[in-house]
């Protein structure tokens, strides 16, 4: 199976992928850079664990090239000692590792890809398998809904540890849209204006922030909110 990062990469090419308040990642530098990654991985199952950025797109990429299941971790959790056991981690990656290296094996759609803990709000986190068909499918079922394409770009509002937010990376292989990821200290509103976003993905409190902003927001074409009652 061909890592879905490389068909989005002939088919968008030099487009925008990743962008922050540094740089712009195209669909193109961003397979070559998985190639890259991929090298330094060794390990059946790795975790990360990282605030949204860049990097962790990137690395996310090269653990399919390489065939890895990754297990993603909230930034938030003050520490992960006991779940790299319980989740049988085998090598945590520091996003600081050198990137360099040949491409190696290409990840099956049908193995497991990621893993994502719950909130762990009625005990131990739980951990959730999904294999590249599975989010690329949902991908596919948000882009029927909310087309995200060329010249669109998603905020990154949400943590990358779950599923609301890491379904952006999916949607942008899908559509060709970039994913912005949100400087923390940047109010939303402001974001939105600064990065021209189109679309965005809330939670209810993020949404009554937005509707209390009095600027105009005229780039916004989408706004997907979920998470609890609206």
């Amino acid at each position: 199976m061909i890592c879905p990062l490389r068909t989005a990469a002939e088919q968008f090419g030099n487009q925008p992928a990743l962008i922050d308040t540094q740089q712009r990642i195209s669909f193109a530098q961003w397979d070559k850079i998985s190639d890259q990654i991929a090298h330094n991985l060794q390990a059946k199952r790795i975790g990360i664990w990282s605030p949204n950025n860049v990097e962790v797109a990137l690395w996310l990429a090269g653990a399919w090239r390489a065939g890895c299941e990754t297990v993603l971790f909230n930034a938030r959790l003050p520490t992960i000692d006991s779940h790299l056991e319980t989740f049988h981690v085998d090598q945590l990656i520091d996003i600081e590792t050198p990137i360099n290296g040949p491409r190696i094996s290409e990840h099956s759609f049908s193995e497991i890809a990621t893993i994502l803990l719950t909130s762990g709000s009625t005990g131990t986190p739980k951990a959730i398998a999904h294999s590249l068909r599975a989010h690329i499918a949902s991908a596919a079922g948000s882009h029927t809904n909310i087309p995200f394409g060329s010249g669109h770009r998603w905020l990154l509002t949400l943590s990358m540890a779950h599923v609301g937010g890491l379904a952006l990376i999916f949607r942008a292989l899908c559509g060709g849209g970039a994913v912005v990821f949100h400087p923390n200290a940047m109010p939303l509103g402001l974001a939105i204006r600064t990065f021209s976003i189109t679309h965005i993905s809330v939670v209810a409190t993020q949404l009554a922030t937005l509707l209390e902003d009095p600027n105009p927001m005229p780039t916004l074409k989408a706004v997907l909110v979920g998470g609890g009652p609206i």
